[in-house]
């Protein structure tokens, strides 16, 4: 979400702002807009998918036949019969890595590649259940800066949007919050 902000400061009366020892700040909202779900789950699930086309790939190479990976990530809808639950069950580990690999994205100074070690899902190979395990899966920073980019480009256009409302030419300032922020993609995208 953005927050185009104007702050006023108003030191003590006949005092300047460095000479003051106090100074009233306000603040004015002009205008709010974007998505709140820029780095949460926008990154989180694409990341997931990424991982699940992956795991897919190298379980039937594993496996040496057509390998079902059952997923289920329906907003607002409970996962109801066996298949759905362990879909539910697989896009909830998977979201649990991805979520992972976007912090350790952000923590280090972007290497190239980050991996999931070793990851269990439940699939279907011949009509059944099983669980198999997943080693070594490799998310290139490539991808993440390809992901962070399409959801920046549209921030920068209602970011704009909400400078023309305002009747603004560009922000004075422009302050990023949250661990998405960190990401090397935004900085770019930004500089």
């Amino acid at each position: 979400e953005m927050a185009l902000v104007r702050i006023g400061l108003q030191p003590q009366t006949g005092n300047t702002l460095a000479h003051s020892a106090e100074v009233r700040v306000s603040l004015n909202v002009l205008g709010s807009e974007g998505d709140e779900q820029f780095g949460g789950n926008n990154l989180t699930s694409a990341l997931a998918k990424y991982l699940a086309q992956q795991a897919l790939t190298q379980l039937e190479a594993k496996f040496g036949t057509k390998v079902v990976l059952p997923l289920w990530h329906r907003v607002g809808q409970a996962p109801g019969k066996r298949l759905e639950q362990v879909g539910y069950l697989n896009w909830k580990r998977l979201q649990r890595y991805a979520e992972s690999l976007k912090c350790q994205f952000a923590d280090l100074a972007l290497p190239a590649r980050v991996t999931v070690p070793r990851l269990t899902l439940q699939i279907v190979v011949d009509k059944t259940f099983q669980a198999a395990h997943v080693d070594k899966l490799a998310v290139p920073s490539a991808l993440l800066e390809k992901v962070v980019a399409a959801r920046m480009d549209l921030h920068v256009r209602r970011m704009q949007n909400l400078l023309r409302h305002a009747k603004l030419q560009a922000p004075d300032r422009l302050l990023l919050a949250g661990k998405s922020t960190l990401l090397p993609g935004v900085h770019k995208f930004l500089a």
